[in-house]
């Protein structure tokens, strides 16, 4: 008695005959009701139900339900789905990996990985990876363009802010309308709403509020250890700068141009006199020239 054996590959065949182009993984419900749709792929249970796009691949249970976009690649459970027929509709060349990653987007040409990410979102260009960065289900949803969230809860809070860059977890967590900001490191701009900002360092400008301004700092610090307004052109240094003067100035200079051994230049309080000094007083915060003998 002979045998017919139907391999995956063979039943993948079939469903593409069957299935005006799509393809799809039989008895699991994937692509039901998808009556305009052509070129897909599902693969998991009521993948791509309802969708009437082309060119998708949605890979996992209820991945891509009720897109309409075309040229999308959803893996992970309900990633790219649309919940209330008006998500994903016009959303086109999305690339969304993890849970409900890119659920109920409207963008297109935006990555997103990760638990959550892109949550909502209706912007385009957009790059989120990790866990709920660039949004999560509290979120009103992301519609802002060209933003980039690497970290988990990076960008968390975005609605119309564009053209951000935050690298590090919580990094531009606060952040929902700020525009043109750079955060790198984790908590960069946490709390930050600003826009035109550069903070470079663990928690640099967490807390500030302003725009145009810059820190570079390892703490939540008010006085970062390199800070300035880029509106005003000033650029400040809380604590003393050396100048090829090795790990740090002597004798409690603000400035110091030069080694030990060699002409330098001071600027600031002194605790001895050498030679070339000029001002009244080492101590009075005057100009010291000259060679260390």
């Amino acid at each position: 008695m002979k045998k017919l054996i139907l391999t995956t590959t063979a039943l993948l065949f079939v469903s593409y005959l069957s299935l005006g182009q799509n393809t799809t993984l039989p008895n699991n419900s994937a692509g039901s009701n998808a009556t305009g749709a052509t070129n897909n792929t599902y693969i998991g249970k009521n993948s791509g139900n309802e969708s009437n796009g082309g060119g998708n691949t949605f890979t996992g249970q209820a991945s891509g339900r009720r897109n309409n976009g075309r040229r999308n690649v959803f893996n992970g459970n309900r990633t790219g789905r649309v919940t209330n027929n008006s998500g994903n509709v016009t959303g086109n060349e999305n690339v969304f990996s993890g849970f409900e990653a890119g659920l109920d987007n409207l963008g297109s040409n935006n990555v997103f990985l990760g638990y959550q990410s892109g949550y909502n979102n209706k912007g385009s260009l957009n790059s989120f990876i990790g866990n709920q960065a660039g949004g999560g289900e509290s979120n009103p949803g992301n519609t802002g363009d060209a933003n980039i969230a690497l970290g988990a809860f990076s960008g968390f809070s975005n609605t119309t802010g564009q053209s951000n860059t935050f690298v590090g977890v919580s990094s531009g967590n606060l952040n929902t309308a700020g525009i043109n900001n750079t955060y790198i490191g984790k908590s960069a701009g946490e709390s930050a709403t600003g826009s035109s900002n550069i903070f470079i360092g663990f928690e640099a400008g967490a807390s500030e509020a302003g725009s145009n301004k810059l820190y570079i700092e390892n703490s939540n610090s008010e006085l970062p250890l390199i800070g300035g307004d880029f509106s005003a052109n000033i650029v400040n240094v809380n604590g003393s700068l050396g100048i090829n003067s090795g790990s740090s100035p002597l004798d409690g200079a603000d400035l110091q141009i030069g080694d030990a051994n060699k002409s330098r230049v001071f600027l600031g309080n002194k605790k001895s006199a050498y030679p070339g000094f000029i001002g009244t007083a080492a101590s009075s915060g005057a100009v010291i020239m000259g060679k260390n003998i």
